[in-house]
């Protein structure tokens, strides 16, 4: 949708098929100390990038617009606040992962101290963005999705876009590690294995990467098909 967002010559479908070939090489990635160097380069480079993007643009809205956006208090419809706070602790259910970066750490005694900062770095991101977002637009973002979709194709717009677009490239392995190693568990193929050693290194490279490429393609294949899919998302993260 981002992709859309800078350019619109083709469509959403299209840019989820170039996407998907983009990230199968990631999703090769064995370990997640690997994906970790990605993320600590790339991915905060690109929350760097997103957070300058992003605040400025709020702040530069609600300074130089005319008239200001319309602010409330209070929640005019209770029932959002249940929208909101799904939105808002999706970006902590990491418990898929965590078990693999305590794993692929150098020290994994450290991991409660990572956690804890990380935590915190979410909850400063979060508000600054939430601030600069309501600031902005105010209770014109209801019309949106997301803050991104009341963003102008401006220099700040295609800043947060290219931010955003890096950020989700740099972590969607990070999603999808877990059950790369699940896959490859049930296999048998887990480097060390009996079945492995037989293989060899370079046929059950080629399988595991395969079997990796395949997820990849179910992802693509379930945001191509199926309807509404951010908006169940959502609710699962309520149910959940």
């Amino acid at each position: 949708q981002n992709s859309y967002h800078i350019y619109d010559g083709i469509g959403v479908d299209i840019w989820v098929i170039i996407w998907t070939v983009i990230l199968m090489p990631i999703n090769w990635l064995k370990t997640m100390r690997e994906i970790g160097y990605m993320s600590s380069t790339v991915g905060v480079f690109s929350i760097l990038l997103t957070l300058v993007g992003l605040t400025a643009a709020g702040f530069s809205k609600a300074f130089t617009a005319s008239p200001h956006a319309p602010y409330e208090a209070l929640v005019p419809r209770p029932l959002s606040l249940i929208g909101g706070y799904t939105t808002f602790s999706f970006a902590y259910s990491v418990t898929c992962s965590t078990t693999t970066v305590t794993h692929d750490m150098r020290n994994p005694t450290h991991a409660p101290k990572v956690f804890a900062i990380s935590f915190a770095c979410l909850i400063f991101i979060y508000g600054l963005v939430t601030l600069a977002g309501y600031l902005g637009w105010g209770q014109k973002l209801l019309c949106y999705d997301n803050v991104l979709e009341a963003m102008s194709k401006d220099a700040f717009g295609y800043v947060s876009f290219v931010g955003i677009i890096m950020l989700s490239a740099t972590h969607y392995a990070v999603l999808l590690h877990p059950s790369c190693r699940a896959i490859e568990y049930l296999t048998g193929l887990e480097g060390g294995t009996v079945k492995a050693r037989k293989l060899g290194r370079w046929p059950t490279l080629i399988i595991t990467s395969g079997l990796r490429s395949l997820l990849v393609v179910v992802t693509a294949v379930i945001a191509i098909t199926v309807p509404n899919f951010s908006l169940q998302i959502d609710l699962l993260s309520a149910v959940t």
